[in-house]
C-alpha cells in the first residue's frame, strides 16, 4: 500500500474519532449547559438597548462583539460617563448573563459612582438600592453557584451602608429597618431568662419557622386552616384583596392598634381599606386565619421578590445566633455565606485558587463582627409610621455580646479555606483580626460591668494557639492587669466611632444595671460621667459636617447629643426587663430618663397591667407615675425631629 493511501486512512480514522468524541462532548457540554443555566440570549425584546440585537445578529462572533462592548463600557466608566456604561452594562448582561463582572461593574456604579454625584439622601438611597436589587434579583438568579457576585453583594451592604464613609450611611440604615420591620415584623422580644446565647437563637430561629414552614399556594393555606377562606373573602370585599403587600400593611395596622395612641392613629389612617383592616384584626373568629396567611405571604415576599430562603435564614440563625435582619450585616452575612457554601459545589483541590474564598471568608466574618458591634437593633415603627423621614432617634444600634462567641467558632472553617491563611505561617489576617475583636469585646464587657467574663477572655487570648507571632509588646500586653490592659487598648482608640460608641453605651449599660437597678446610685453617677466625658472628647474630635445633612457629624454613629444616647439606651434596657425589674430601674432613675423611657413602658406594661387590676395586680399608673415634664419632653422630641428633618435636603415637605 502506498504511503500517500495509509496517511489519508489514518486521516479519516482520525477525523472519524473526533467527529465521534465530538458528538460525545456536544451532549455533555449541552447537558451541562443546561444543568447550570449557560444559555444565551437568542431573540431581542422591544425596549431593550441597540447592542443587544447586533449581538444576537452576529451569532458565532457574539464573544468578540461582547468583548468590544465591554472595552468601551470600561472606558466610559474612566470617563465617568457612569450612566452610558450602565446602558452598555445591560446589553452585556442581557446577550451574555453568565458573565459576573458584568454584573459587578454595573451594581457598583450604580450604588458607588452614580450614587455619590447626587445631591440628596433619598436619591443616593434610589441607586444604593438599585445596585443591590440588581445583584440579588437578576445577577443571582442567572448565576446561583457565583461567588464574586454573591461577595459584591454582600460587600454593598456591608461597607456601602455599615461603615461611615459615605455622608448618606445613617439614612441607608434607617431605610434598610424600615424595609424589613414590615417584610417580617418586629423581631421577637427577649425576655430576662432568654438573654443567653442559645436561648436568644432558638427564639429567634422559632420566629422564622412558620414563615418556612407555610405552605406555597394559598389554596393549600385554606386546605390547611379552613378560615383562611372567611378572612380572603372578607379581604376581597373591602377592596384589600390578598397580594404579598398585604404583609407589610398588616405590620403596621398591628402596630397601630398594640399602641397606646391607637385612637390618634385611626383618626389620622383614612383609608377604607386601613379602616377595614382595623376591624378585621382583632376579630376572635379570624385570628387563626390570620397565623396562617401572614407567614405564607411573608414567604411569598422573601423568595419571589429578595430571592432568599426561609430555611436557609433560619439555618444562619441557628450556626451564627439572633440575628435581625433589619441590620445591614444580617444580609452581608447572608449573601457572603451563601455564595461561599454554593461555590463549594464547584471546589476542587486543583482550582482552589480560582475562588477567592479568602475574601469572601473574611466578608463572612466581618459581617459578625458588625453585629456584635451595632446589632443590638431597636427600631421605633411607630415614629416611622407617624413619619416616614423621621430623623434617626427611632434608630438604635449598639452592641450586641452575643456575637462574640459566635465570631471565635466560626473562624476555624474560614481560615482552612484560605490558602493564604494556614496555622504553619507567622502572620495571618484571619488572626490578627480575631485579636483586635477580642481585645474590643474585653474592653466593652470591662466597660458594662462584667470584669469576670472580660478576665476570662483576657486569659483565654494570652495563650491563643492562633496567634500571630510578629508582635514583640504581645507578652508584655498580656501581662498588665485587666485595668491596665484596658487603658492601653484605649490609648488613641477614642477617635475610632465603633471604639467610642462601645465605650458609651457600655458605660451607660452599666450606669443603669450595675447602679439604678443594684440600687448602687454611686456606680450609676460615675459610669454615666464617663460615658458623657468619652461622647463628649469623641464629638470634640469629630466634629466635621456631613455635606448632605448638615445637622449631623460625619462619623455619627451615635447621636451627637448625649441626652439622646442617654435615654435611648435607658428605654432600650428597661424594655428588656421584666416588670419587677423595670419597676424597680424606673424607681431609681432620675426624672430626665424616666422621661425617655416612659412612653416605652407604658406600650409595653399597661394593657397588661390595668387587665389584671380585678385579680389584685397592681395598676400601671401606680407602678410607673407619668414623670413630670412629659408633654413639654414629647414637644422637645418633635421639635428635635423637625429641626433635623429641616436640614435634610431632598425630603419632600408637605
Amino acid at each position: 500500500m502506498r504511503r500517500t493511501t495509509i496517511v489519508q486512512l489514518l486521516a479519516v480514522l482520525v477525523a472519524l474519532v473526533a467527529l465521534s468524541a465530538s458528538g460525545v462532548l456536544a451532549v455533555q457540554i449541552s447537558a451541562s449547559a443546561g444543568r447550570h443555566r449557560l444559555a444565551y440570549t437568542d431573540s431581542a425584546i422591544e425596549g431593550q438597548p441597540e447592542q443587544v440585537a447586533a449581538g444576537i445578529a452576529m451569532g458565532a462572533f457574539r464573544g468578540l462583539f461582547v468583548n468590544i462592548l465591554w472595552i468601551r463600557a470600561n472606558q466610559m466608566k474612566e470617563d465617568g460617563r457612569f450612566h452610558e456604561a450602565i446602558d452598555l452594562a445591560k446589553a452585556i448582561t442581557t446577550l451574555q448573563p453568565r458573565f459576573p463582572q458584568v454584573w459587578v461593574f454595573h451594581a457598583w456604579n450604580m450604588a458607588y459612582n452614580i450614587s455619590v454625584q447626587t445631591k440628596t439622601n433619598t436619591e443616593r438611597w434610589t441607586w444604593v438600592d438599585a445596585g443591590i436589587k440588581l445583584l440579588r434579583d437578576k445577577a443571582i438568579p442567572a448565576n446561583p453557584n457565583d461567588l464574586l457576585i454573591h461577595k459584591e453583594l454582600a460587600w454593598i451592604f456591608i461597607h456601602k451602608i455599615g461603615a461611615y464613609m459615605d455622608d448618606s450611611n445613617l439614612y441607608y440604615k434607617r431605610q434598610l429597618a424600615a424595609e424589613w420591620s414590615l417584610v417580617l415584623g418586629p423581631p421577637p422580644r427577649l425576655g430576662p431568662k432568654e438573654r443567653g446565647f442559645d436561648a436568644a437563637t432558638r427564639k429567634y430561629a422559632a420566629w422564622l419557622e412558620p414563615i418556612a414552614r407555610a405552605p406555597d399556594s394559598l389554596e393549600d393555606v385554606i386546605a390547611a386552616e379552613p378560615s383562611v377562606r372567611t378572612l380572603v373573602d372578607r379581604l376581597t370585599q373591602s377592596g384589600i384583596g390578598v397580594k404579598p403587600g398585604l404583609a407589610r400593611n398588616y405590620v403596621i395596622a398591628k402596630a397601630i392598634l398594640d399602641s397606646a395612641e391607637r385612637g390618634l392613629f385611626e383618626k389620622r389612617f383614612t383609608d377604607p381599606k386601613y379602616q377595614a383592616m382595623f376591624r378585621l384584626i382583632p376579630d376572635p373568629t379570624l385570628a387563626k386565619a390570620w397565623d396562617a396567611l401572614i407567614p405564607h405571604l411573608r414567604k411569598r415576599i422573601l423568595t419571589d421578590e429578595y430571592h432568599m430562603e426561609p430555611d436557609r435564614m433560619i439555618r444562619y440563625t441557628l450556626e451564627f445566633g439572633p440575628i435581625d435582619w433589619r441590620h445591614f450585616a444580617a444580609h452581608g452575612l447572608y449573601w457572603a455565606t451563601r455564595g461561599f457554601e454554593n461555590a463549594l459545589l464547584r471546589y476542587t483541590k486543583e482550582n482552589r485558587k480560582d475562588f477567592d474564598f479568602i475574601n469572601s471568608g473574611r466578608m463572612v466574618i466581618h459581617a459578625v463582627q458588625d453585629l456584635w458591634r451595632s446589632g443590638e437593633v431597636h427600631y421605633d415603627l411607630l415614629a416611622w409610621i407617624k413619619d416616614p423621614d423621621s430623623p434617626r432617634i427611632s434608630l438604635f444600634m449598639g452592641p450586641d455580646v452575643l456575637f462574640i462567641e459566635s465570631y471565635g467558632k466560626r473562624l476555624e472553617k474560614y481560615v482552612n479555606m484560605s490558602w493564604a491563611d494556614k496555622k504553619s505561617r507567622v502572620y495571618s489576617m484571619y488572626s490578627a483580626g480575631y485579636e483586635n475583636f477580642m481585645k474590643d469585646a474585653i474592653r466593652f464587657l470591662y466597660r458594662r460591668g462584667e470584669r469576670e467574663r472580660a478576665q476570662k477572655l483576657k486569659d483565654e487570648l494570652g495563650v491563643w494557639q492562633g496567634q500571630n507571632l510578629t508582635d514583640p509588646d504581645r507578652i508584655d500586653l498580656f501581662k498588665l492587669s485587666l485595668d491596665d490592659f484596658v487603658k492601653k487598648e484605649l490609648e488613641e482608640q477614642l477617635t475610632r466611632p465603633s471604639v467610642a460608641r462601645e465605650e458609651v453605651v457600655g458605660a451607660l449599660q452599666a450606669a443603669y444595671v450595675s447602679g439604678l437597678l443594684a440600687r448602687d446610685q454611686d456606680a450609676f453617677r460615675s459610669n454615666l460621667e464617663y460615658a458623657k466625658s468619652v461622647h463628649a472628647f469623641f464629638f470634640s474630635r469629630q466634629s466635621y459636617r456631613n455635606l448632605l445633612d448638615p445637622s449631623t457629624v460625619r462619623m455619627e454613629q451615635i447621636d451627637s447629643n448625649f441626652a439622646v444616647v442617654a435615654g435611648q439606651t435607658f428605654a432600650m434596657i428597661a424594655s428588656t426587663l421584666d416588670l419587677t425589674d423595670a419597676e424597680t430601674i424606673y424607681d431609681q432613675a432620675p426624672t430626665d430618663l424616666k422621661r425617655w423611657a416612659y412612653d416605652t413602658i407604658r406600650e409595653l406594661f399597661k394593657k397588661g397591667m390595668d387587665d389584671a387590676v380585678a385579680d389584685g395586680g397592681k395598676p400601671f399608673d401606680a407602678a410607673f407615675p407619668e414623670p413630670e415634664g412629659m408633654p413639654a419632653h414629647r414637644a422637645m422630641l418633635q421639635r428635635l425631629e423637625a429641626e433635623r428633618k429641616a436640614a435634610m435636603p431632598g425630603v419632600e415637605r408637605q
